[in-house]
Formats: structure tokens, sequence, C-alpha cells
């Protein structure tokens, strides 16, 4: 068995004694849900993830007979929305919608994260992907990833793309892209895409390097151009669409992933009620065909414990990226 191998083993076998020690750490409630139930995420109201969200949300709370309401607490790289669930009473009624950067890419790059992924919170389920894209505004004049690589190498320090945060899987793309080509490009943090994407189209910022839901409707208005994929594979949104990796670029694919998690102690009956109803909400039809028209990809676990092997997996992966890339929190 080689040495990843090893590891892999060894962090499924932690994550579940973790899952198992946690998860049953409560009492098992007679009736769940017994009263409405809030998903706290990390981008800012209106936003793309904020749609996919309360559409899954809504639909979660058909199956379960009560509102399953959203709250967005964007800011610092998704700390803010993970401490207010962590701190949360863990009676499965206040969700994290967490993700690569607040579960994985944080660990790296902020040293003194106030939360552990792993301790404190119970992995419920991925929900789904959102493969990424590198975009400017139609009037800018890179007609490509190419043409925009030349530019930020004429005027180093000159160049800006914007992203939708600290630690997203466009800060770490832009920042190994830059030193691939041997410049550098001014990363412009946001708290979501909304801002990103309006600072885009005004001319404030060369290029935004985000999840296609997030610029979808501005591409399909001829307002965007798309310039690479920045995801492993082309995005079938987008098939004419080259990746980076196509360009002469490797190692650079990062795509956004999203899922549930319960603060630590939450019943191990109220998590399974939870993982098998919004596995039932992101795999309908009607939310499955919603997804798949804005690029987003449904990306469910098998179980609780299967997700924490995930989390714990993408700590490692996306940590050596985060290194890699010279990406800071700063």
């Amino acid at each position: 068995m080689s040495s990843m191998a090893q590891l892999m083993t060894l962090v499924f076998v932690l994550v579940s004694m973790l899952y198992a020690t946690s998860a049953g750490a409560q009492s098992v409630p007679a009736a769940f849900p017994v009263k409405p139930i809030t998903v706290v995420h990390p981008q800012a109201t209106g936003g793309p993830v904020d749609i996919t969200t309360r559409l899954v949300a809504q639909k979660a709370g058909e199956y379960m007979g009560r509102s399953v309401l959203v709250e967005a607490r964007p800011g610092a790289g998704g700390t803010i929305s993970a401490m207010y669930v962590k701190q949360a009473n863990p009676d499965g009624y206040t969700l994290l919608l967490g993700n690569h950067v607040s579960l994985a890419v944080n660990v790296t790059l902020m040293p003194n994260l106030p939360y552990d992924p792993l301790k404190h919170f119970v992995p419920v389920t991925l929900l789904w992907n959102n493969p990424t894209l590198m975009t400017v505004s139609a009037s800018s004049p890179a007609r490509n990833l190419r043409e925009l690589i030349a530019i930020a190498q004429q005027a180093p320090d000159k160049v800006s793309y914007a992203t939708a945060g600290i630690g997203t899987t466009g800060h770490l793309a832009g920042h190994m892209l830059a030193a691939a080509v041997r410049s550098t490009m001014v990363h412009v943090p946001y708290k979501g895409s909304v801002e990103a994407i309006g600072d885009l189209m005004s001319g404030r910022v060369d290029t935004y390097i985000g999840s296609y839901a997030s610029v979808a409707t501005y591409h399909k208005a001829g307002k965007i151009r798309l310039l690479a994929a920045v995801s492993e594979k082309r995005n079938a949104i987008a098939p004419d669409v080259p990746t980076i990796v196509e360009l002469g670029y490797p190692g650079i694919h990062f795509d956004g992933w999203f899922g549930i998690l319960a603060p630590a102690g939450t019943a191990q009956a109220v998590v399974q009620r939870l993982q098998s109803e919004f596995v039932k909400a992101v795999t309908s039809p009607e939310v499955h065909a919603k997804l798949a028209s804005q690029g987003t990809v449904t990306m469910t676990s098998a179980s609780p414990a299967e997700f924490g092997t995930f989390i714990a997996g993408e700590i490692i992966r996306l940590g050596r990226a985060a290194k890699l890339s010279g990406a800071t929190a700063d």
C-alpha cells in the first residue's frame, strides 16, 4: 500500500471515530424537526450561493414538513458563518453551508483559525460543486487567456483579478497562474460574487475568477467573455472554453464544493435525517435541472462519514495547493 493510501485510510478511521463520538453525544429527540431549521452560508445575500442554497432549502423543507430558512453571514473567508454555527445549540436547527474555503483552505491560510473543521462540526452531506472560470468584461482588450497573460507580463502589478473572497478557487488559481507566467496580478477579494462582478463590469478590475453560475446572466447577455475553465475538465455549459491546463499550465484546476454540516454534538439520528432529506432535495428532478442550467454539478455523499473523509482529504490537497500558490489570507 502506498504512503498516500495509508494516509487516507488513517484519515477515514479518524474521521469516522470523530463523527461517531460527536454525533452520539446528544440524546435523540422524539421527533425532528419540530420547528424551522436555519442554514447559514458565507456569501452575500442575492448572490449565486445564496440563491442556490434557498432553492435546495425550500425543497428540503417540503420533504421535512418544516421551513428551512437561509441566513447569509459573509466575511473573513467564511469564518464568520462557521463560528456562528460552531457556537450554536447542537440540536440540528442551525446548520452551516460550508465549502472548500471555510472547511479546507482556511486550515492552511489561517494559522490561528478559531475552529477545527473536523472537530467542531458534524458532516451531513455534500450538495453541489461549482466549476470555476476566468472571465473578463466584453469590453476588455483580452480576447483570450494568452492575451490577458501578455498584458499582465507587460505591466506587472497592473492587472487585477477579482474573486468571491480569500482562499477561493479563484484566489488560488490567480496566484498560481501569475507565478506560472512569471508575472504578478493584484488580487481583489470581495465578500461574494455580486460586488466582484459589478466592479468587473464597471472596469474597476480586469478579470473575475469564479463560478459560471455567478456570471451566467451576463455571459448569456454578451456582457462577459469566458477566457478559460479553471476546472479539471471543460464545463458542460460552456464546452468550447478550454481549461487552463489545456492551455499549457498544469496543476491549475480547482472547483468550489459546498455541503451541509451541524455543530459538534448533534445527535446521530438528527444528522441522518438531515442527510437523507438534503440529498433528496438536491437530487430532486426540478432542483437538479435548475442547478445544471447554471453549470452547477450535483454532488452528494453516501453518508455523513464519507463527507467527513472527503473534507479531511481536501484539507490535505488544497493545503498543498495553497502553499504552492503563495496565497495568503492578507
